[in-house]
């Protein structure tokens, strides 16, 4: 009796807790989704470009181009436009670009909740064990409260559509071809994410006729020459934006100055800064890049040549252990296992990534943290209790601690690596 009670208290603290937590993140929110999202604009004027039929890559606002197109943040001298997502993410966007501006930021923060919510609410569903659900409930409120999450809705970034579409494509494996339709959309939205599908070759019960859809998509970008266009220009605006991150000499050009409009789609200019300097946000970021960190080491520059070679190193190292770990019968593992490594093989290329990675990529760990939850059974508590750790450093930022959200996305690599292989290290240990 006394234990149901107990186990009863503990629920409803916990209860109580996620109430405080998500009311908090939720006014938050929704006071940035009245103030201004600025890198939201640049999604959706790219998206309105490509709407109405050019390509948004090297665009630069000028006189006379309709006020759709005007971005404040996008009058620097770089000939690269700071429209940085795929042609199908700006794709995504065009249903809201016809609305206004302010009407889209609040659309666009309903979408992420809603994103956020569905994502946490399938690993409840396939968690099997009480801990393994209010596991799931403590990181995704949790996550609520990093400067990840409160960065990536301030600013309005659409990073976590990444983790979304990676748990649409696991939640659909038993249907095959709509779980190639959502990888698809995923590598689409985000090219490198094809490192996540790897692991899947290994999945029981995997269907190549899940690749059509990849398959169809190819054909149509390389047959169509609207796209040809469209992504030929995304990959020499990448080319450009790394030389702009890596301080390579990026190509220049002259810029208009900024008109400064005081009422453009819904928003007053003056009231939007009212509002900020009311109550100004000081959110805690940090960029984690490898070559970030070797900079601060070695106190020079990292070579490009070097990056790639270590990014390329540590992907094959994490794809040569999943081999050979299932050639030798040492792993089987959970579906569940397979889709968090698959996402940590993407974040290792994340973390290589030549171009600066700000505090708010991290919320695509969101995904592999969920699923890493469900799997919870109070076993493995020195990895679980790592990554909580490591949650709290997203979460709180202390001085004494340089790097402390860097530490912690590392923190979350290792820890999820280890729970990804958790069966085939025991089964190694059995057999030694």
């Amino acid at each position: 009796m006394e234990r149901s009670s107990s186990k009863r208290w503990v629920n409803l603290s916990l209860a109580a807790l996620a109430v405080v937590a998500c009311w908090y993140a939720l006014t938050r929110d929704i006071r940035y989704s009245r103030e201004y999202m600025g890198d939201l604009r640049n999604r959706v004027v790219g998206a309105r470009i490509i709407r109405d039929g050019g390509s948004p890559y090297f665009y630069k606002y000028s006189p006379g181009d309709p006020i759709d197109y005007y971005d404040p943040q996008a009058f620097d001298s770089h000939a690269a436009s700071i429209s940085t997502s795929t042609p199908f993410l700006h794709r995504l966007l065009i249903p809201l670009a016809h609305w206004p501006y302010a009407t889209i930021m609040r659309v666009w923060m309903v979408v992420l909740w809603v994103l956020l919510f569905a994502m946490a609410g399938y690993a409840f569903w396939i968690a099997r064990a009480p801990k393994a659900r209010a596991a799931v409930v403590v990181v995704a409120v949790l996550f609520l409260l990093t400067n990840a999450w409160a960065l990536h809705t301030k600013y309005g970034q659409t990073y976590l559509l990444i983790p979304a579409l990676a748990m649409l494509t696991f939640s659909l494996r038993r249907w095959p071809l709509l779980a190639g339709i959502a990888a698809a959309a995923l590598v689409l939205a985000r090219p490198n994410a094809v490192l996540f599908l790897i692991p899947f070759v290994f999945m029981r019960g995997f269907r190549w006729v899940s690749v059509l859809p990849g398959v169809a998509v190819l054909i149509w970008i390389l047959f169509s020459p609207r796209e040809r266009h469209l992504w030929g220009d995304y990959g020499t605006m990448l080319g450009e934006q790394i030389k702009v991150h890596q301080d390579l000499g990026a190509r220049q050009r002259p810029i208009w100055s900024d008109p400064g409009f005081r009422d453009w789609e819904g928003l007053n200019t003056d009231t939007v800064r009212a509002r900020i300097a009311r109550d100004p946000v000081h959110i805690y970021s940090e960029n984690g890049n490898v070559f970030v960190l070797y900079r601060r080491i070695f106190g020079r520059s990292m070579p490009m040549a070097l990056l790639a070679i270590l990014g390329l190193s540590a992907v094959s190292l994490v794809i040569w252990v999943l081999v050979a770990a299932k050639r030798l019968h040492y792993w089987n593992p959970e579906p569940e296992q397979i889709a968090i490594l698959g996402f940590c093989l993407y974040m290792i290329s994340d973390l290589f990534s030549p171009i600066y990675r700000h505090a708010y990529y991290g919320v695509q760990w969101i995904m592999p943290l969920l699923l890493a939850a469900s799997l919870y059974r109070g076993q493995q508590r020195t990895i679980y209790g790592w990554l909580f750790i490591c949650l709290l450093l997203n979460i709180i930022h202390l001085p004494f601690l340089p790097m402390g959200n860097t530490i912690g996305e590392y923190g979350f690599l290792g820890g999820l690596l280890m729970i990804g292989f958790a069966q085939g290290v025991e089964n190694l240990r059995r057999v030694n």
